[in-house]
């Protein structure tokens, strides 16, 4: 009679609050629940809201004394890749107070996986894009360095180096006749 009734008389009272989420993410009745990692509570019931068809209502049933509060976020969660999902509940503030059982806890929207590998994919085409660019200024940079190394080794070639010498044994000949006319 108890396991068809799903009543259990040494079942201890608990307090019972919403979440409404945009995706469930899967979970389902009997699902558990953690409230800093530890947990607290199961999953009675998901459901479409009454007021938004496109939206899920969780039902969650907690051990009394739990302490959410009013600044605390619940979200889906997994404890592995592969891992069943489980709603996990943040502490919130000391300071904050605490919600009252019946109340709806704010709830903060956990990336779905094809969402993800959706942002992946433009981010690797996005990267592509900048190696094909960086790719280009390299080039073009490599091509400009090359030309500055041959104006370069122009400027310092044997011809240039004995003008220079010559210049400058010049400016020491001038240096000297007016070191000469100052003494």
């Amino acid at each position: 009679f108890f396991l068809m009734t799903n009543y259990n008389p040494f079942q201890t009272a608990h307090d019972e609050y919403t979440v409404r989420l945009k995706f469930a993410g899967g979970l389902e009745k009997d699902a558990v629940v953690r409230f800093g990692g530890i947990k607290r509570g199961k999953v009675t019931a998901v459901r479409l809201t009454p007021q938004s068809p496109t939206a899920a209502e969780v039902v969650l049933d907690l051990q009394p004394g739990t302490g959410v509060k009013t600044d605390s976020v619940a979200r889906v969660a997994a404890l592995g890749a592969l891992g069943e999902n489980y709603i996990e509940i943040s502490p919130g503030l000391v300071s904050s107070p605490v919600l009252k059982p019946g109340e709806t806890i704010r709830s903060e929207e956990t990336p779905e996986f094809s969402d993800l590998f959706a942002k992946m994919s433009a981010l690797s085409d996005n990267a592509q894009k900048l190696i094909g660019d960086v790719d280009k200024d390299l080039n073009q940079i490599s091509g400009n360095a090359n030309t500055l190394l041959t104006n370069l080794s122009e400027t310092t070639g044997p011809r240039n180096q004995q003008a220079i010498a010559s210049a400058l044994q010049g400016a020491n000949g001038v240096i000297a006749n007016a070191n000469g006319m100052i003494t």
